[in-house]
């Protein structure tokens, strides 16, 4: 019984840790954002995330500067939803950028979908929120 409050109490303390959405697709996400030495940028949101590129590469065809490392995941809430896609998490990628005002996010990685503990099919990613330097 003693485990089992344990056990509870650090999910519970772990769960606050990254926000949480529910999509109307039938899965969930989440998101963290490490930004560079602790500093929030000042934020100057895109009014249209498609305009922010993601790519599995660098970009150095212009000068850039790095505003923190983004981690999301997308989850299907039940065995019977779709798996999450790349698309679905670019588009989570894209959503967390324009939260700091990024015009690319770089040297995104994906993790295929992966049935855990806690939901039948998770996949997530991560990359680099960049502004391009206006030089």
């Amino acid at each position: 019984m003693r485990n089992l409050l344990i056990i509870s109490i650090a999910v519970l303390t772990l769960s606050g840790c990254a926000s949480t959405q529910f999509g109307q697709d039938g899965t969930r996400t989440s998101a963290t954002i490490q930004t560079v030495d602790g500093v929030t940028p000042e934020v100057t949101t895109i009014s249209n995330t498609n305009e922010i590129i993601v790519t599995e590469n660098d970009i150095t065809d212009r000068p850039y500067t790095t505003l923190g490392e983004i981690n999301v995941s997308a989850s299907k809430l039940t065995i019977f939803n779709k798996d999450p896609t790349r698309e679905d998490i670019d588009g989570r990628l894209r959503n967390e950028a324009a939260k700091l005002g990024a015009d690319a996010v770089i040297f995104t990685r994906y993790v295929a979908p992966t049935i855990t503990f806690t939901s039948w099919g998770t996949m997530t990613g991560n990359g680099r929120a960049i502004k391009f330097s206006k030089e």
